[in-house]
């Protein structure tokens, strides 16, 4: 009798950084007083790659269509949701390069608010994104 091995599963998510003036944009959750970027799962119903998913991800958390997306780089993510098992987020990190709309809080995001980049610190994030601002920067 073969025993079966199970792999740890990796889930994918997208994060999307969006910048203009100087100023980024950052959302935060109804149950957390920091915030972080905005984002989200990939969906393998709905999307057909990472670039697809950020851009969905960012209308939905902010109502901005995003156009054109760079890639920016991969990590692994410190979710809560997954602390104490094999499970893990890696998340794909892009820039929103091309958007247009007004930014208006939607689904799990609770607020959305401008940040000046020369003032932003890890200690504006919750924790599982510093690692995400340290890529960006």
């Amino acid at each position: 009798m073969s025993v079966k091995v199970r792999y740890p599963t990796v889930f994918a998510t997208v994060d999307v950084v969006i910048v203009r003036d100087e100023k980024l944009l950052l959302g935060r959750k109804a149950h957390q007083q920091k915030f972080r970027f905005v984002g989200g799962f990939a969906d393998p119903a709905l999307d057909n790659s990472y670039e697809d998913a950020a851009k969905r991800e960012a209308k939905e958390e902010t109502s901005l269509v995003v156009s054109k997306v760079k890639y920016l780089g991969s990590t692994r993510i410190d979710d809560p949701r997954y602390r104490g098992t094999e499970d893990c987020i890696i998340t794909h990190l892009f820039l929103a390069e091309e958007w247009e709309g007004m930014p208006t809080a939607s689904d799990d995001i609770a607020e959305l608010k401008w940040f000046f980049l020369a003032e932003i610190s890890p200690s504006t994030f919750v924790d599982e994104h510093h690692v995400l601002w340290e890529l960006f920067k």
